[in-house]
């Protein structure tokens, strides 16, 4: 019963912001202090979604969305972790690539764009490297962090008992450096939305970000709402899902909740 109540409490808790933001921004959009026709209210946005519901048009554009982001996440992060934990735990590989990933780092996907469509053309693979490319570095990094900061007693304590190079990596390191890495992951995760949004907006067909730049063209801004409503709830629901994962897998890396 007592667990019952407390999960009552949270959702209460939860949905009274969201029903407060709703309610004030349906009463702004009627009160005539802006046009309505460009900040529709919740009500007209509600019968835009019924439409896309109807056509089935929203789900094909969620569906496309949710799978370059999650293939674009999944190469990313492999990569992040594959390349991070190289540059951390080998100090050759480290001298060698670390100048370079330092150099690229910085860059944005967005402005990888335009390249990606000259490369790759209108199809999956444009959306999909722009994605793979903001979530490698922060999963990169974090993984480099985390490697290069476990504690050398761990290690030392591993070779003493006869621990080869390969099983303190594997067993020793890698599990020390976890709750880093899942951090630069969690990261990756809103990125991949993020950017698969810009890429779809400047070239695709189907999509969440498609939806909303077609939306500007014919302006149904209603529509518009619509696709960013659906991009917020994507990723919150795909971060709830993930620290779900985390708190699972790694129970020992969550701090107490007050």
């Amino acid at each position: 019963m007592t667990k019952l109540m407390t999960k009552l409490r949270i959702a209460v808790l939860f949905a009274l912001p969201v029903i407060g933001f709703v309610l004030l921004w349906e009463i702004f959009s009627r009160s005539g202090a802006i046009d309505s026709k460009l900040f529709p209210p919740p009500t007209v946005v509600a019968m835009a979604f019924a439409e896309l519901i109807k056509s089935g048009e929203i789900f094909r554009d969620t569906g496309y969305s949710v799978g370059r982001a999650i293939i674009g996440f999944a190469i990313g992060a492999g990569l992040g972790v594959f390349v991070g934990t190289l540059t951390g735990a080998v100090k050759v590989v480290r001298n060698a690539f670390l100048p370079l990933i330092q150099v690229l780092r910085p860059i944005p996907s967005i402005s990888l764009v335009p390249l990606a469509i000259v490369w790759f053309g209108l199809g999956e693979v444009s959306k999909i490297f722009l994605v793979t490319w903001s979530v490698f570095f922060p999963v990169w990094l974090n993984t480099f962090l985390g490697v290069t900061r476990v504690d050398p007693v761990y290690v030392w304590a591993a070779s003493s008992l006869g621990a080869s190079k390969r099983a303190s990596l594997l067993k020793v390191i890698l599990p020390a450096s976890l709750p880093l890495i899942m951090g630069g992951m969690r990261v990756g995760v809103a990125l991949a939305y993020m950017n698969l949004v810009a890429a779809e907006m400047a070239g695709a067909y189907v999509g969440l970000g498609f939806r909303l730049e077609y939306g500007h063209m014919v302006f149904r801004i209603d529509q518009m709402l619509v696709a960013i409503v659906m991009i917020g709830i994507l990723g919150a629901l795909s971060d709830r899902g993930f620290t779900g994962v985390v708190e699972t897998l790694l129970p020992w890396s969550q701090t107490k909740k007050r």
